[in-house]
């Protein structure tokens, strides 16, 4: 069983003014594939970098989670940062990986090719 961490990261969302989609959206994916997994921990930050690798950090050290998915804070507005969070914190980097999203997803949803 894979133990999940879905982190959603948004100004509104964390402030109350907006709905998590994003969170619920991740979730469906995993069913959707059929992966063995439990959602072990689901948090909302706002576009705070310093909170995202904090909390990324904590999540990952704390032995309670496989895999951590975040959800917002890609595009191009100033305060979203998530990926530069995730650099702060992470030992390694898969080449490729995240261009690979890019293309798949831009696919379908052409404006996630500037996430």
């Amino acid at each position: 069983m894979i133990r999940v961490s879905v982190i959603t990261v948004s100004d509104g969302v964390a402030s109350g003014e907006r709905e998590d989609l994003g969170g619920p959206a991740c979730e469906a994916v995993l069913r959707a594939h059929s992966m063995p997994y439990e959602v072990v921990s689901r948090a909302t930050l706002p576009d705070d970098r310093g909170r995202i690798a904090d909390l990324v950090r904590e999540q990952a050290d704390g032995g309670q989670t496989d895999l951590i998915v975040l959800t917002g804070g890609t595009g191009v507005a100033p305060r979203d940062r998530t990926p530069e969070a995730v650099r702060d914190v992470a030992e390694l980097e898969i080449p490729g990986l995240a261009e690979k999203m890019r293309s798949e997803t831009g696919a379908e949803f052409a404006p996630a090719y500037l996430s």
